[in-house]
């Protein structure tokens, strides 16, 4: 998982660095801030809302696989689409704090890197909790208590 996150970032740095030098710091104009008329604190609300959406429906098309099928990627592309028509002028809708904080450090408004670091991480906490309150543990808990690898 540590290789997974350490990937997202390295890749979000480093196209934010390529733009930043093709670009400058116009590369801000890439990263999610709250929109016009919405405070930081609404923005942060709505990245929680749209994180915990985005992950029930991962967790939950993961959970039921075998029903779900090759439909889950239309339910993950579509959250996502959601997510970003109803709370992309509220706060950018980034769901992934790598995507947002590089555009947004390179582009000199880090300040904001609170809300895109912190909302990601609560809603997507919130949605496993759920998950697991739902579909109990995951599968492989189960297996390694009943001996398997």
């Amino acid at each position: 998982m540590l290789a997974y996150w350490l990937a997202q970032f390295a890749g979000a740095f480093g196209a934010a660095g390529l733009a930043f030098a093709l670009w400058g710091s116009r590369v801000a104009l890439g990263a999610s801030h709250p929109g016009p008329g919405y405070s930081q604190t609404v923005a942060f609300g709505a990245e929680i809302v749209a994180t915990f959406l985005l992950m029930t429906v991962i967790l939950s098309a993961a959970e039921h696989e075998a029903t779900v099928g090759k439909n889950a990627a239309i339910a993950v592309g579509l959250t996502v689409a959601a997510c970003g028509f109803f709370l992309g002028p509220v706060s950018g809708a980034s769901m992934n704090p790598a995507r947002t904080l590089a555009p947004q450090i390179f582009g000199g408004i880090a300040n904001l890197s609170w809300i895109y670091l912190l909302g990601p991480s609560i809603g997507a906490g919130l949605a496993v909790a759920a998950a697991q309150a739902i579909f109990g543990s995951p599968r492989g808990d189960e297996e390694e208590k009943a001996g398997g690898k």
